[in-house]
């Protein structure tokens, strides 16, 4: 009963976006960079509470006025286009040195790897010593971070990898790769183009028969807790649910439709 009544306590309720306080809100309730437009066209649902204009989008362009300082509107929207890119922590699983070096530089020939953090997951397959020495001598990456972590079933009372791996994770899109599977070159650029050309909403990706990687949005894993208590999937489905909103969950299929290499 008590795990019951903390799951309860535990439960967020709502996701989004307060355009209100954005720099690029006008009065007319648009968007100087007409991302309100975008989101409109993508099937986004807005709300007016206490004042608040809110959307049901999480909006990487938005900025306060202590951001903007003494910068005219138009220096903003100049910046903010440059500040706004894929980013996030590429988490890589691995138990083999030799598939982890093949997958390093794999991603080093990637497209906007340079604005991911590089953080290695082992398990005890794999020691520590074996690990940081591989990773002083490789030169795919000037700054790889490794931690070993047990990879325990998400109701096993173990930690999941992820929810370790996030302690050490920026901000942004938390991409999860497994060094031994094969994964596209252009991953990246799929997610930029999905999420930043064609403004779609995306907050997870699991792996599937054909994709062994999944990309979560970070702040979206911090505030539903991961899979402390109960799966992090399941969390998103019944916050879905509880906004009567469509599926949160992206296929691979989606994101590749939509991609125009």
């Amino acid at each position: 009963m008590a795990e019951i009544e903390t799951k309860e306590q535990e439960r967020p309720q709502t996701l989004g976006t307060d355009c209100t306080e954005c720099i690029f809100f006008e009065d007319t309730k648009k968007c100087k960079l007409g991302i309100i437009e975008q989101f409109k066209q993508k099937g986004a649902y807005f709300e007016e509470i206490d004042g608040k204009f809110l959307v049901d989008r999480i909006c990487s362009f938005r900025r306060t006025e202590e951001w903007k300082e003494d910068k005219s509107i138009e220096e903003c929207a100049e910046k903010v286009k440059h500040e706004v890119k894929m980013s996030g922590t590429i988490v890589v699983k691995t138990n083999c040195i030799h598939d982890l070096d093949q997958c390093l530089s794999n991603l080093s020939k990637m497209k906007h790897v340079e604005n991911f953090k590089i953080l290695i997951t082992h398990h005890s397959e794999l020691a520590v010593r074996e690990v940081f020495d591989y990773l002083e001598g490789q030169e795919h990456f000037a700054d790889c971070l490794a931690i070993r972590v047990n990879e325990g079933d998400v109701h096993s009372g173990k930690v999941h990898f992820l929810d370790e791996a996030l302690k050490r994770s920026k901000n942004g899109f938390i991409v999860t790769i497994d060094s031994s599977k094969p994964f596209p070159l252009n991953l990246l650029n799929k997610l930029y183009h999905f999420i930043y050309v064609k403004m779609n909403r995306l907050l997870y990706v699991p792996a599937d028969d054909e994709n062994n990687h999944s990309v979560v949005h970070a702040f979206i894993y911090k505030f539903l807790k991961g899979n402390k208590f109960w799966g992090f999937e399941e969390k998103l489905e019944q916050v879905t649910e509880h906004q009567n909103l469509k599926s949160q969950i992206t296929s691979w299929d989606k994101i590749n439709e939509e991609y125009n290499d």
